[in-house]
């Protein structure tokens, strides 16, 4: 069986908690299903807005909130 060596994260803007996309997290050389999770990034993906909207991380979870388009 193929080892899966990157995981989906999700980055936001540290200063803001504004969702940025998604990236990787890359598994680690070290310990058996860790992955290295890059900073400012979640493995928590966030719900698909509505127009207007944005989702921004407050650093438990993803909060939907309207911005200026």
């Amino acid at each position: 069986m193929a080892q899966i060596n990157f995981k989906a994260a999700h980055s936001f803007d540290p200063a803001t908690g504004e969702y940025l996309g998604a990236t990787l997290a890359q598994r680690s050389p070290l310990e058996t299903d860790v992955y290295l999770l890059p900073a400012g990034a979640t493995f928590i993906a966030p719900k698909e807005p509505a127009a207007g909207k944005w989702p921004f991380w407050t650093g438990a979870v993803w909060e939907i909130r309207a911005v200026a388009v």
